[in-house]
């Protein structure tokens, strides 16, 4: 992370190089076992870099990967804009997806040399039409194929059909074989002219019915703007025949992004909305909340509780746990962009009451983000204390401590996903 400091000295980070403790960012793994993968970046998506936690949330290597890594057979260093699969990739696999314009999984397994999969879909004799794939989440199966989501549109009409994008993708031997259409565009009233709703799928997981298994997949569905949505959705694939299921939609939710597995059953999923962020935080209140999923012993989905925003409880934003017992922690978010004045809240919801507890608040909007389950306790990233909040969930939820993040990378986090080591 040597250049990274370098590129970072606006953040009073002057010392950093002179740190003997500062990591080379050069993908060895630690010698203590990591459990989690955090993403570190700034806010201005220039820089990144990967962290791993022990399984207590202990930092056990600050910088696995950085925007200054330079191995071979990593042709493309971290961007700014990286995300983590919401599940693990794998057994002792550490994966990242470099979303808008780079167009990227990366994976490595069991500290071998990087594998940079092109999620865009160009193949030979195909002609590159220019759109960004935007990857979200990938999802490995038990065949040993790799599901990407992709929220952009390409709009070319004559694109190829593995380059259409606003799909899933099947990764087999390291390059996309087939495109899953999932046919759940909506055309949309309260645009000021004809547009659609497009499914823009992002988180994805897997729920089991004893041996039945169906992934399932959270739409956004908004317009290519972002600016318009329509009622948030979830599909089931089967993994099996990569059938897709009509669209389930959440009620007047919007803006879907987030998704969660209930530690008690693998059957039960939540979905968190955030409505669009844009629009200040009583405009989103009727449509921002969380949804209960259900996969049923014949691959069909069900909606079960619905918990939305409601009287002067915060705002739900970006981010759900699962953590046990029709719980979980959800992330709200008061502020909206330009506008940061507002704390974010870290909450307990019990579902099938709706009731909310406030646990944790952050100094300005915009700093909490998605998190992960570690047996009894929950993780979730304080970007702007860069901080770890380590909240004991059985009984009432209580936030425990923080851990404070090796201040050497220089770089805050923001998103914490397991990992199978």
């Amino acid at each position: 992370m040597r250049t990274l400091c370098g590129w970072l000295g606006v953040l009073a980070l002057a010392g950093c190089a002179s740190r003997a403790s500062c990591p080379a960012g050069d993908l060895s793994l630690p010698a203590a076992v990591p459990a989690f993968a955090v993403v570190r970046a700034d806010a201005s998506y220039a820089s990144s870099a990967i962290a791993l936690l022990a399984a207590d949330g202990t930092l056990v290597d600050p910088d696995f990967v950085d925007s200054g890594t330079r191995v071979s057979t990593l042709v493309t260093s971290l961007p700014g804009d990286v995300v983590l699969p919401t599940t693990p990739l794998g057994d002792r696999t550490i994966a990242w997806i470099d979303r808008l314009n780079y167009d990227l999984l990366t994976v490595v397994r069991d500290g071998a040399m990087p594998l940079e999969i092109d999620v865009r879909g160009e193949s030979s004799g195909s002609t590159h039409t220019g759109f960004s794939a935007n990857p979200q989440d990938a999802l490995l199966l038990d065949d040993g194929r790799i599901l990407v989501s992709r929220l952009g549109v390409n709009n070319d009409p004559l694109a190829p059909e593995l380059q259409r994008g606003n799909d899933v993708v099947v990764i087999e031997d390291g390059r996309v074989a087939q495109r899953i259409d999932l046919a759940a565009d909506v055309a949309l009233t309260e645009c000021p002219g004809p547009c659609t709703g497009f499914a823009h799928p992002a988180a994805m997981l897997v729920l089991r019915v004893g041996a039945l298994a169906r992934v399932l997949v959270v739409l956004e569905r908004t317009s290519g703007n972002f600016a318009f949505p329509a009622p948030g959705a979830v599909v089931a694939i089967d993994p099996a025949t990569l059938a897709v299921s009509p669209p389930l939609v959440l009620g007047p939710l919007e803006n879907c992004q987030f998704a969660s597995h209930d530690p008690d059953d693998p059957a039960r999923a939540y979905v968190a909305c955030t409505s669009i962020q844009t629009r200040d935080s009583e405009a989103r209140r009727p449509h921002a909340g969380v949804a209960e999923i259900v996969l049923d012993a014949s691959g069909a989905l069900s909606l079960g509780h619905l918990v939305q925003t409601t009287g002067t409880d915060p705002v739900v934003g970006a981010g759900v746990i699962g953590i046990g017992a029709g719980r979980v922690l959800a992330v709200a978010h008061d502020a909206h962009p330009g506008d940061l004045g507002h704390p974010d809240h870290l909450l307990e919801i019990a579902m099938a009451s709706g009731a909310v507890r406030d646990l944790y608040q952050t100094r300005i909007g915009f700093s909490l983000g998605n998190g992960a389950l570690a047996g009894d306790v929950a993780l979730v990233p304080d970007q702007d204390a860069s901080v770890i909040v380590r909240v004991d969930v059985v009984g009432p939820a209580t936030v425990r401590d923080t851990i404070a993040v090796d201040d050497c990378v220089g770089l805050p986090p923001w998103q914490i996903a397991p990992l199978r080591f």
